[in-house]
């Protein structure tokens, strides 16, 4: 069998194959930019700087030639500027070799070397000569110092200046053919950049087609089976085996699919047609369909069984139905006859049990005035007992004012004996309050004996007001005690009476009701006959029945069928390369 690769291993090989080129691309135009600005720096640092450096010590050779002439004959007479101009003379020596010295080490041509060293040669013996020029001036010599400069110094510089030219051309002119070297280098680099784009676009194009090849086709197929599949039609052509492991996978998946309902068909096509016989395997414990085909298969044949087993039994029922309907006929005449006679009893009771009620609801009626009358008079006793409370507390507010009228002739007693007292001791013109203190103290004793016996008849009048009070006490608790009794009869009272109108109302619905059986007595009886030949006819039925029950073929052991555990049967798996159809 070929091994099949992973959906998600194609697709790393399919962005690889797109991202490698990329890559590359990438790392070619770095190469590329990489060599390009080392070409520039190098032809900078060869070319361009050492000109620069060349063109600079050739401008401080000027500049020594025109101190040089400073010294002899511009300053020859200012002794300040002409030392001065002998200082910076000797200062452009110093800059024009260190910048002969910076080309030197920069530039990689030997030819061009050659010609910086014979320049700087004839630079530095116009710097010797130009020392010996200026000491003649500094020496006031200025014939010897001119002739110095005309015939040595200026051949030496003019040689110096015609060979610093001359370099600085040749410098130029191979400037410029590096600089078209370094052009054809990135016109190459470029050539080569576009040539991996247009490969890797190619790649990236012949990535695509084969993803929508080897993926996207397949899969809007195995989409549009799946719609059919989802509209309930099953003749689906499945596609080829292909090598990525989870498009065979899916594939698989479809032909189990396939497969369990083609077998889900064929057992709902022989159950429509009645066939109860078949032997259905789910394919696994999760088919729902396959389980409920299975459950429906063993529900139908233990219904279908017991239909047939029911229809025997009405058949040889309903003959039993019309023999026993034929006796209850006659039983429910006999029952008719019966209830007549007890309707006339139950009539006669009813009347009897009026009239009790008519005279227990009279009983009630007196007994509840007697009630009235009670509840009046145990109300006016009340009254009475909170009345002789009333003159109890009265009595003992007197009693509280006789005693304070006890104090008061007590103490006149005591002002009259002291005022007695006091006329005495005040002699003859005295004797005149003496006799009215006396008559006051007479006064007070009258008053005190008064009191007194006011006291005893209120204490008397009080002790017979406590007796009327006890009496009417317990005068009032015999009559709660009558009420509470004649309470008791009214509630048995109204008891009798109720239960007296219920009898009456009871044994009146008994007499309707007896009415009632009696007319469903009679009826019983018409519908005895009516089930009697109902009965024939539902034998007729029964055996029709049967007729209809025969067409359907039942399994012959229904206790065999599964019903706890049921097996699975796996789908066989789809071949590699072939094309299934359903």
């Amino acid at each position: 069998m070929k091994k099949k690769i992973s959906l998600g291993l194609t697709i790393n090989l399919m962005f690889m194959a797109i991202i490698v080129p990329m890559l590359i691309i990438a790392l070619a135009g770095y190469i590329v930019s990489n060599n390009a600005t080392n070409a520039g720096g190098k032809l900078y640092t060869s070319y361009g700087k050492t000109q620069g450096d060349g063109a600079m010590a050739l401008a401080y050779l000027q500049e020594a030639k025109v101190q040089l002439r400073n010294v002899i004959f511009t300053y020859a007479d200012d002794k300040t500027k002409q030392q001065n101009s002998v200082d910076a003379l000797a200062k452009t020596k110093e800059n024009m070799e260190a910048f002969v010295e910076k080309a030197l080490n920069a530039l990689l041509d030997n030819e061009c070397k050659k010609l910086l060293q014979e320049s700087e040669e004839n630079a530095l013996a116009y710097y010797d000569v130009a020392d010996k020029c200026v000491n003649y001036a500094l020496a006031g010599n200025t014939e010897s110092a001119v002739s110095g400069l005309l015939n040595e110094a200026v051949p030496s510089a003019n040689e110096a200046q015609a060979k610093m030219e001359e370099l600085l051309d040749t410098l130029d002119k191979k400037a410029n053919q590096e600089e078209k070297a370094v052009e054809a280098q990135a016109l190459t680099g470029t050539i080569i950049i576009v040539v991996l784009v247009l490969v890797g676009i190619a790649v990236a194009v012949f990535a695509i087609i084969y993803m929508n090849r080897k993926i996207k086709d397949i899969i809007v197929e195995i989409a549009n089976d799946a719609e059919k599949l989802g509209r309930g039609n099953i003749d689906i052509e499945l596609p080829k085996d292909n090598s990525i492991k989870e498009i065979y996978e899916l594939i698989e998946s479809f032909h189990a699919l396939a497969t369990n309902l083609q077998k889900q068909a064929d057992a709902l096509d022989k159950l429509s047609n009645g066939d109860l016989r078949v032997d259905f395997i789910p394919a696994s414990e999760e088919d729902v369909v396959g389980n409920a085909i299975v459950k429906l298969v063993n529900d139908d044949n233990r219904s279908f069984m017991s239909i047939r087993n029911a229809t025997n039994q009405i058949s040889l029922g309903s003959s039993q139905i019309a023999a026993a309907s034929q006796t209850l006929a006659q039983g429910s005449t006999e029952q008719a006859s019966a209830i007549e006679q007890i309707t006339a009893s139950i009539t006669d009771i009813a009347n009897k049990t009026k009239d009790n009620a008519q005279q227990a609801d009279e009983v009630n009626r007196i007994v509840i005035d007697a009630k009235a009358d009670v509840s009046e008079g145990n109300a006016r006793m009340e009254e009475m007992v909170t009345a002789m409370n009333e003159i109890n507390e009265a009595s003992e507010n007197i009693q509280k004012i006789i005693k304070v009228i006890d104090d008061i002739a007590f103490n006149t007693n005591i002002l009259a004996l002291n005022a007695t007292v006091e006329a005495a001791r005040a002699g003859e013109q005295g004797r005149g309050f003496a006799v009215v203190a006396e008559e006051v103290r007479n006064l007070a004793g009258r008053s005190a004996e008064a009191s007194s016996q006011t006291a005893e008849m209120i204490e008397d009048a009080i002790q017979k007001a406590k007796r009327g009070g006890q009496l009417a006490k317990q005068t009032e608790e015999s009559l709660q005690v009558i009420s509470d009794m004649i309470e008791q009869i009214t509630g048995l009272s109204e008891d009798i009476a109720k239960a007296s109108n219920d009898q009456a109302t009871a044994t009146a619905q008994i007499d309707q009701a007896l009415i009632q059986v009696s007319q469903v007595v009679q009826t019983n009886s018409a519908t005895s006959q009516e089930c009697a030949s109902a009965s024939e006819e539902l034998s007729g039925q029964a055996r029709g029945l049967n007729q209809e029950l025969a067409k359907f073929q039942l399994k012959d052991i229904i206790g065999n069928m599964p019903s706890q555990s049921i097996g699975y049967e796996e789908t066989p798996m789809l071949g590699e390369t072939d094309t299934y159809r359903y």
